[in-house]
């Protein structure tokens, strides 16, 4: 859906990064506004992705980090299943 763009944006670059924009944006047969227009929206969306993902990682590591430190107390099952590593036959699978 096409919508009624009303915002400007102007900026200034050298005459090379111009030529450049519209090699680019020729080589692809649309017009220059619409190359830069995609070109920004991706990168932007990149940053602002990383980000967040910076924001997940690091709330996660604190997770991580608490739990590291101040482990919960094993359930009778993982009692059981570390009890058979004590066991000769640890590495032999078998199905109960």
């Amino acid at each position: 859906m096409n919508t009624i763009k009303k915002e400007r944006f102007d900026f200034r670059l050298d005459e090379k990064l111009k030529q450049e924009l519209e090699e680019a944006a020729g080589l692809l047969s649309v017009p220059l506004s619409v190359f830069v227009t995609e070109a920004i929206r991706e990168r932007a969306a990149r940053v602002i992705n990383e980000h967040r993902r910076l924001q997940v990682d690091e709330q996660a590591w604190d997770m991580i980090h608490s739990l590291l430190e101040n482990p919960p107390e094993p359930t009778e099952r993982l009692k059981s299943i570390a009890a058979r590593f004590d066991d000769e036959e640890t590495w032999k699978w078998q199905k109960k």
